[in-house]
């Protein structure tokens, strides 16, 4: 049920992306590679031994059922292996989509500003103008619940298991929330020249924060490739390092009587070699937590 769910989830936002706005590629890119591997973790195999326990179950054979729960035990760790790198990857991703809709929406945002500040500097001192303290009004409930957007993203970075480095930008929020308020009050005042520059003001200030973010979002991608270049890089050495030191430790057995009192030594070097090679399992799975590929 909870892989449907996720599938489900997956596909609505592929789904909504094509539907109400150009799709950013990468992306896109990524959530086809996980629906893909979504797909592919409850195979044909795993489904018909479930199928085959639930008919057991309603039989009440107690053998039977312990013999398959027995074969699925191996298949059901890979599952849950599987189905928690999708979810990691599906929450990666779902973080990476709301810091770029949250980018564009502050752009927008900050466009609209602009055109309104125009708008009002058209206006004379002493002009009441109704439609724009409307519009004003609600810029600026568009950029409160902008706000809180960047509360959820900040929520979602840290339910990652490896958080982004996420900037503070509450100090750059509050200024142009401040900057936004004071356009309101001006223009209640009919004090449009002032109230012009003021929202010329907080449009600066919004393109600046969405260039931030934007610099912080490509500065993240960067970092995280670069980070997993070098962890697959040192999988690699390891794994080649534990090959050639399994090739010298077969030589060794060959040439070995199982009397000799280095057989003993042996076997734990043999031990070692196995927990070394579970530690590059373990770095693998971490790391096709990050990447889809």
């Amino acid at each position: 049920e909870r892989i449907e769910n996720l599938q489900q989830e997956n596909e609505e936002k592929l789904r909504e992306e094509a539907k109400f706005k150009e799709p950013d590629e990468e992306l896109m890119q990524k959530q086809e590679e996980l629906k893909k591997l979504m797909d592919e973790v409850l195979d044909d195999e795993m489904k018909k031994l479930i199928e085959e326990i639930q008919k057991l179950l309603e039989e009440l054979d107690k053998d039977k059922i312990s013999e398959k729960m027995e074969e699925m035990k191996m298949s059901n760790e890979e599952l849950e292996e599987q189905l928690d790198r999708s979810l990691e990857l599906f929450k990666q991703l779902e973080f990476e989509q709301k810091l770029q809709e949250t980018i564009d929406k502050l752009k927008e945002l900050a466009e609209e500003q602009e055109k309104l500040s125009e708008e009002t500097s058209e206006k004379d001192d002493g002009q009441q103008n109704e439609e724009v303290q409307k519009k004003q009004e609600q810029l600026n409930q568009e950029f409160d619940k902008l706000r809180k957007d960047i509360d959820d993203l900040e929520q979602k970075n840290q339910e990652l298991e490896n958080p982004n480095q996420m900037g503070d930008t509450e100090s750059q929020e509050e200024e142009i929330q401040e900057s936004m308020e004071q356009s309101s009050e001006e223009l209640q005042q009919q004090q449009n020249s002032k109230a012009s520059g003021s929202q010329k003001n907080s449009s600066q200030k919004m393109k600046a924060l969405s260039e931030q973010m934007q610099q912080m979002m490509d500065s993240m991608m960067m970092e995280q490739m670069g980070e997993d270049i070098n962890a697959l890089r040192e999988i690699l050495e390891n794994l080649i390092q534990i090959s050639f030191d399994q090739e010298d430790l077969m030589d060794e057995y060959g040439e070995m009587n199982i009397n000799d009192p280095k057989y003993t030594e042996t076997i734990k070097e043999q031990m070692n070699l196995k927990d070394d090679m579970e530690v590059v399992a373990d770095s693998l799975k971490a790391l096709s937590k990050r990447q889809i590929m």
